[in-house]
């Protein structure tokens, strides 16, 4: 892990031409999602200057998208949805000029039945108050009247833990939330695990009650048009972030595209400096005494010895010539420095030389560079040195890390570790996933029984239990005659060992379960077929991971925010999920910037809907009974103590 904690010890302004001082603050943004938008979107209109930094070659993040020629059509980097309750990101893209005319909305979606089989039912029926306006979502037959009657004390569990701190909400997945509660095998496997797949991308055994419970308070316990989604007709990056790119810029806000974060560079007192470009080390951290180490410095692993009275850094190949085993920095018994493996016990010395086998060969050096002007150390290949001719330090009174959480931990820096409110990012694990799109018509009677893509809530008892389809069960959709299936696989070690092939036929296996009729298998176009495999995709919060997990903002970190969907805000009264949670944490990473610079006139309001009344009143015996159990352990743990 990079180590880059120490700053260039000039003082003066960056060469970069974007943050030159001009009276404003300077702040940088790390990621061109929608997290590091909405940062960038208020900071610039309360007048800082601001850079965006993005890896890739578009804006977009998570949310990418592309034509594919040969599918002609957009393809997405997964399933982007609007729900009606995403007020925060709405009210950005209109201030950004974006309109809602390229929006499908949801009218039919695939409801789970017994025995495995598929029923539709009409979103757009659904009304009434909360939560009553659910059971006239699902079909006849699905569920019986006790399936309702003893899903009663976990409703009630659910609506009492709005905005709760209950610890052993965290202690506990949803699914023993689930069995405590009473609820039948039935709800449970046919509606609520199910739709907990598509609100939180996790299976019930393996996320936190608080999260599941946040999830449907969030989405489905509230009104009945939050459950009427509206997806992109076309493409996120062409409809909305291009355009919200152009109106920023607009706004003064600069982009460099391309330029990924390699490290993140504080002060000796944990103040962060700069965002480093490429990838370095610093003189101040190399220091006065002999030393051997490793590090990771951009794609290379290097055993790095440095030598402060020759003013000498060798670095090496940091995998053994024996296996590729990363190897370590060691001291033996007579304090001799050696690069070890700790796989096979080979040994070399500070000059990469075999001192023990069973490596034959010496570590293959690589070659540095000293910069002297940036007082740091480069790899000296092609693309090592800096493309903008400065030091590859952009400086900033304040950063917004609106990294993916892959990415973060990537170059995850000592001083965040030291953190308090940082050091547990690294356990912080991601959910594996597999998302589904296709297209087809299927006829009946002379007569389009599907038409378009929508979203179905599958309930798939294997391995592909995280399961989106749009298929074509949206009514408004045109007639489409063509059939291909798009897969979007995530991290998951059980599917790392199959082929695309393989992923595709366990696909169609589900599908021809639920579509029994349609003969999907022997109508699929396999050529225009696609598998994507993606990696860290989605947040999986684990038992105790919510607590694990930071917020925007913390004192110990005085100009460093975060942004992202993984990251929690800093109003625990805030509910909300995926797009418009990075929105609102990256409008809480602005606002908290302001708050340091006593500017809170010009802070972002972030709107958040409050409870319905059904939430007070089924949520109250439950919050009564808790208070109560709560007083009476207080007050034997003072007796006994």
């Amino acid at each position: 892990m990079p180590l880059d904690d120490a700053p260039s010890p000039s003082p003066s302004p960056s060469p970069h031409p974007s943050i030159a001082s001009d009276g404003k603050k300077r702040v940088v943004v790390a990621g061109a999602g929608i997290a590091g938008l909405a940062a960038a979107h208020v900071l610039a209109d309360a007048g800082f200057a601001v850079t965006v930094l993005e890896k890739a070659g578009s804006v977009g993040g998570r949310c990418a998208s592309w034509i594919d020629k040969d599918l002609g059509h957009t393809v997405e980097h997964g399933i982007h949805g609007m729900f009606p309750r995403y007020a925060n990101l709405r009210s950005l893209w209109a201030d950004a000029g974006i309109g809602e005319s390229f929006y499908r909305r949801t009218v039919t979606t695939g409801v789970p039945g017994p025995g495995r089989t598929m029923q539709s039912t009409e979103l757009a029926k659904a009304s009434g108050m909360a939560p009553l306006f659910l059971a006239s979502m699902v079909p006849s037959g699905v569920l019986r009247l006790r399936d309702y009657v003893f899903s009663l004390p976990v409703l009630m569990r659910t609506y009492a833990a709005r905005g709760s701190q209950r610890g052993e909400l965290d202690d506990q997945t949803f699914a023993s939330l689930l069995r405590d509660s009473g609820v039948s095998g039935r709800m449970a496997s046919l509606l609520l695990v199910p739709y907990l797949k598509n609100l939180a991308y996790a299976r019930g055994d393996e996320v936190s009650a608080r999260i599941a419970t946040d999830a449907l308070n969030y989405y489905v316990l509230e009104n009945a048009d939050d459950v009427k989604a509206q997806w992109f007709d076309g493409g996120m990056v062409q409809l909305v972030l291009d355009p919200w790119k152009k109106a920023l810029e607009a706004k003064g806000v600069v982009f460099e595209l391309g330029a990924p974060v390699q490290s993140i560079v504080f002060d000796d007192a944990g103040k962060f400096v700069a965002l480093a470009t490429r990838a370095m080390i610093t003189d101040r951290e190399l220091g006065d005494a002999p030393k051997l180490f490793t590090r990771q410095l951009g794609a290379k692993f290097l055993g790095l010895s440095w030598e402060p009275d020759k003013r000498r850094l060798q670095a090496f190949d940091g995998k053994c010539t024996h296996q590729g085993c990363k190897v370590t920095a060691a001291k033996d018994a007579a304090g001799v420095s050696t690069f070890d493996c700790p796989c096979h016990g080979g040994q070399f010395d500070a000059n990469g030389q075999v001192l023990r086998a069973p490596p034959t060969q010496a570590l293959a050096p690589v070659a540095m560079k000293h910069d002297a002007a940036g007082a740091v150390w480069v790899l000296d290949e092609p693309g090592g040195g800096s493309t903008r001719g400065d030091d590859g330090l952009v400086r900033a009174d304040y950063a917004v890390l609106a990294m993916e959480l892959a990415s973060l931990k990537a170059i995850f820096p000592r001083a965040m570790s030291m953190n308090r409110s940082t050091a547990s990012i690294p356990l912080l694990r991601t959910t594996s996933v597999i998302v589904m799109r296709m297209r087809f018509a299927a006829r009946e009677g002379g007569k389009a029984r599907w038409s378009g893509p929508d979203t179905g809530v599958f309930a798939a008892e294997d391995l592909l239990d995280n399961f989106f389809a749009l298929h074509t069960m949206q009514k408004e959709f045109e007639q489409m005659s063509d059939l291909f299936l798009e897969c979007h696989i995530g991290d998951c070690e059980h599917f790392t060992a199959l082929e695309d092939g393989d992923l595709f036929d366990r696909a169609l296996e589900v599908l021809d379960a639920y579509f029994p009729s349609e003969d999907l298998r022997a109508r699929m176009d396999r050529k225009r077929s696609r598998v994507l495999r993606h990696v860290d995709v989605f947040p999986l919060f684990a038992p105790g991971d919510h607590e694990r997990t930071p917020t925007v903002s913390d004192a110990s970190r005085p100009n460093l925010m975060l942004a992202g969907d993984w990251v929690r805000t800093d109003d625990a009264e805030t509910l909300s999920f995926f797009m418009e949670r990075a929105a609102v944490t990256g409008i809480e990473a602005a606002n908290a910037i302001m708050r340091r610079e006593n500017m809170p006139e010009k802070a972002r309001k972030i709107a958040n809907r409050r409870a319905p009344a059904t939430a007070a009143l089924l949520g109250f015996p439950v919050r009564a009974v808790t208070s109560v159990v709560g007083a009476f352990r207080r007050l034997l743990d003072i007796d006994y103590t």
